[in-house]
């Protein structure tokens, strides 16, 4: 089996399958290109890390984005709310997908860490650059994430003896 080095490769690969059969065919590449059987292997490895975190966050936008639709259509009264089928399903991969992630994030820390920093960047800057924005500060008070620390006042002893 080889290991997919593209987004469309992996997605060729689990199109139309059960969450079992997706589950297997992960564990078998991990297990087939395991990063201690060849040099190689372990940027394969790499590279499946980085699938799996693009494949993570593309099934959690697209349900955002569903959720989102089926909402606005159920408030307009255009349409009656998608059933529960759906959810079940996207809830499965995400389970899956996050456990392998966990299983290769033990075997290759480092490599996982910089893969997830890579992802993240983006939604980071976004996050900023919303929050910076003039019109969002005057319409609400601004987030304050990460939490500012605040400053103990020191409380000064004063002494008569010194």
């Amino acid at each position: 089996m080889k290991c997919p080095d593209t987004y469309a490769a992996l997605r060729r690969l689990l199109r139309a399958r059960p969450a079992g059969d997706v589950d297997t065919i992960l564990r078998r590449l991990r297990v087939v290109h395991h990063w201690s059987l060849s040099l190689d292997n372990r940027q394969k490895m790499i590279g499946l890390i980085d699938l799996l975190l693009e494949r993570l966050v593309r099934v959690c936008v697209r349900q955002a984005t569903h959720a989102e639709q089926t909402a606005t259509a159920t408030a307009s009264g255009d349409g009656v709310a998608a059933g529960s089928g759906g959810a079940a399903g996207v809830a499965a991969e995400l389970d899956l997908l996050a456990t392998i992630l966990f299983e290769l994030t033990q075997e290759l820390p480092e490599a996982a860490a910089r893969a997830v920093r890579r992802r993240a960047r983006p939604f980071w800057r976004e996050w900023t650059r919303r929050r910076r924005a003039p019109a969002a500060a005057a319409a609400c008070r601004p987030l304050s994430w990460p939490p500012r620390r605040r400053r103990r006042r020191s409380l000064r002893l004063t002494s008569s003896c010194c």
